[in-house]
């Protein structure tokens, strides 16, 4: 196991695994999984540092979550999981794409991971923390070298200092 994998089971995994028995830390489930989730989809879709995401960057979240269907459910769900809860702590229940109202946004343990309704009057949308996490954790796992990527040379990934057992990154 590398030094960055080792690193990825201490700091993500295996905290967040800790989480999932706790119904009331799926938010705090969310707010890790998220960024580990953006990382991956920005190597995996050739973005790496670019500021604003595009449909390749949607398609590999598609890719991982089907249920998604398509590139406008992507942009809606993005926006009000990730954008809320890394923003304000909160989901948003707006969507800059317009179109759908969004009657519903939740998070629920019993929803698929990410779960999609729609009725005449909107749309709700549920994800499972645990489900949603895991699937993530797995993913990644499941292909480091595009997470571990040093193509988001302003992003690197941190390593431990063990004189000073400081976690991050600097020059020496």
């Amino acid at each position: 196991m590398t030094d960055n994998m080792s690193n990825f089971v201490k700091w993500f995994k295996n905290p967040l695994a800790s989480l999932y028995t706790n119904q009331d830390a799926g938010f705090i489930i969310l707010m890790a999984t998220f960024p580990l989730l953006e990382r991956y989809l920005r190597q995996k879709s050739g973005l790496h540092e670019v500021v604003s995401l595009n449909d390749d960057f949607y398609n590999e979240f598609i890719g991982i979550f089907p249920y998604v269907t398509n590139i406008d459910n992507a942009k809606k769900i993005w926006g009000l999981y990730r954008h809320g809860l890394l923003h304000q702590a909160t989901l948003k229940t707006k969507t800059k794409t317009g179109g759908t109202m969004i009657l519903e946004i939740g998070v629920h343990g019993d929803a698929h991971e990410i779960e999609i309704g729609y009725s005449p009057a909107g749309m709700t949308v549920k994800i499972s923390p645990k489900k949603f996490s895991e699937k993530v954790i797995s993913t990644i796992e499941n292909d480091f070298a595009t997470f571990e990527s040093p193509d988001s040379p302003s992003h690197p990934l941190p390593t431990v200092d063990e004189g000073t057992g400081t976690s991050g990154w600097g020059k020496k």
